[in-house]
């Protein structure tokens, strides 16, 4: 077919332009599974620990838990994530924890040591610390808990 030369060299762009736009879309694609894969271990580490991980939001509830700290509780992770605080470990327990969290919810770290009892009657003795969590837009939905 006789194209012109500028009409061979607009084709040629074009081409040039859709293979860019195709290495992109494979390093994104490479990019996504990389974060995937590190988001993987990242839980299996988290898992592996025995340090008890929690992350609750401003209405103190459960959104992120570690096994471990399920199986302290003696619960499923399913049978947690999304209640209360208070709901998991009582309300005993929670207004001892309730200052700690909202100091931390303000946006300050805060420590907590103590012994700990349970619905079922178990005490054990924690250290808590708890950490702001910000959003990438500098919100704080919520507070971290690394529990040992």
């Amino acid at each position: 077919m006789g194209e012109t030369p500028s009409e061979r060299a607009a084709l040629l762009a074009e081409l040039e332009a859709l293979r860019s736009h195709s290495q992109e879309l494979e390093q994104r694609l490479k990019f996504s599974t990389d974060a995937q894969v590190s988001l993987q271990r990242y839980a299996r580490m988290i898992s592996c620990t025995s340090d008890f991980f929690v992350f609750v939001d401003r209405s103190y509830r459960y959104q992120v838990i570690n096994k471990p700290y399920a199986d302290f509780l003696g619960l499923q992770q399913q049978d947690i994530l999304g209640k209360r605080m208070d709901e998991v470990v009582g309300a005993e327990v929670f207004e001892k924890l309730k200052p700690y969290l909202d100091t931390c919810l303000a946006g300050e770290p805060a420590d907590y040591e103590d012994w700990c009892r349970l619905p079922d009657g178990r005490e054990r003795y924690l250290h808590v610390r708890y950490y702001p969590f910000c959003d990438v837009d500098g919100k704080e939905p919520g507070v971290i808990a690394n529990i040992r």
